[in-house]
């Protein structure tokens, strides 16, 4: 009899389903969380870019992964249709990786 496959061993940061809701949370979001209280800071750079914070984001985070968790509906991808829930999943976390990818802590 043959053993069975050993899973695939995901990154630290992908083994938490919070983080795979919030990815998909976040990429079904707005922008701008919907009642979020902007701040913007000048940075002065020449790009004329602008730093923008929200002081409640958090709260907005916490609800949308909350969401995400009760929501077991999804609308058909625009290019690959319909996908399952681990689908949707696993694409929400890849398209959040690459946006991560750009983030450099000071």
């Amino acid at each position: 009899m043959a053993a069975a496959p050993k899973a695939k061993k995901r990154s630290s940061w992908t083994t938490d389903r919070e983080v795979a809701a919030a990815a998909f949370a976040l990429s079904s979001a707005r922008h701008q969380p919907v009642g979020a209280n902007r701040m913007v800071v000048d940075t002065g750079k020449v790009s004329g870019r602008r730093e923008v914070r929200y002081a409640n984001y958090d709260e907005h985070l916490k609800a949308a992964i909350a969401r995400c968790r009760e929501e077991t509906r999804r609308a058909d991808h625009p290019v690959f249709g319909r996908l399952t829930l681990d689908e949707w999943e696993q694409f929400g976390l890849r398209h959040a990786e690459m946006h991560m990818s750009f983030v450099h802590p000071e």
